[in-house]
């Protein structure tokens, strides 16, 4: 569940559909508990095919945002934001050997927190393009590794899923922790949230690695065409010595699939 405080500058993130870059038309419409039009905005690029713009709730529930471009009807997706007095969500730490739950004290903010940091230059991004993925077999997608002794933490804001296909077709992804890794595959770029920071990113990114064992199962998400944008809120941690691998398995084969990520290191 997404989860953020009333009051408080919150912020849209979309990842377009199929990498789609220099939409100029595409626009959240923004809707109170009640169903009722609250505000429509236009989002704008922030990096090639990832588009946002923020707005302030100001009532408390549960808030439709409801994204789509006339131009490229395809990018059309809706996502719940549920607004509370406090933030009480929930820590989870996927490390190498275990996933643990934490205490997060209540009175914090993490899109405050979200905010600083990444104005502090701590912030990044990755993205895969749209990738082909013939198979209908389960197919390694994305490996990201928080190498050992990087002295770094690293916290996620959100996972972007992407799935290209007609009415009726789905896909998986599936995220595994401490697969058993036999080549990385060909490496992402990161990018920094802030162009002029100072920090660099000791996260590696690769697609189409390959394993022999795909490690520990940490979830499923099943997605109809569209855009998927799954709020971690800073609260799900990679350790250091931490590798993560995304697959993904489609009913069909020659579909479009794509990835991105945003994350604070600290």
């Amino acid at each position: 569940m997404n989860t953020y405080k009333i009051n408080t500058v919150t912020k849209i993130i979309y990842q377009a559909l199929g990498g789609q870059t220099g939409m100029t038309d595409i626009t959240a419409y923004i809707y109170t508990p009640s169903d009722t039009l609250f505000a429509t905005i236009l989002l704008t690029e922030i990096l090639p095919g990832l588009y946002s713009n923020t707005f302030t709730p100001n009532i408390i529930g549960r808030w439709n945002v409801r994204i789509t471009s006339s131009a490229y009807p395809s990018n059309t997706t809706s996502e719940f934001y549920f607004v509370t007095q406090v933030d009480t969500l929930p820590a989870s730490i996927i490390t190498d050997s275990s996933i643990e739950r934490l205490a997060v004290d209540a009175k914090s903010d993490t899109t405050d927190l979200w905010q600083k940091l990444t104005f502090d230059g701590k912030g990044f991004v990755i993205s895969t393009d749209v990738i082909t993925i013939a198979s209908t077999s389960e197919t390694n997608f994305v490996l990201l590794n928080n190498p050992s002794a990087s002295g770094k933490l690293i916290r996620l804001w959100e996972f972007i899923f992407g799935f290209a296909g007609t009415s009726g077709q789905r896909t998986i992804f599936r995220i595994y922790r401490s697969p058993v890794i036999t080549s990385n595959g060909t490496p992402l770029t990161i990018y920094k949230i802030r162009p002029s920071q100072s920090q660099s990113s000791i996260l590696l990114g690769y697609i189409n690695p390959v394993t022999s064992n795909k490690g520990t199962l940490v979830n499923a998400i099943e997605l109809t065409p569209g855009t998927l944008i799954r709020s971690l809120n800073l609260a799900r941690y990679f350790e250091e010595n931490t590798n993560v691998l995304i697959t993904v398995q489609a009913s069909a084969g020659n579909l479009e699939h794509s990835f991105a990520s945003t994350w604070v290191e600290v």
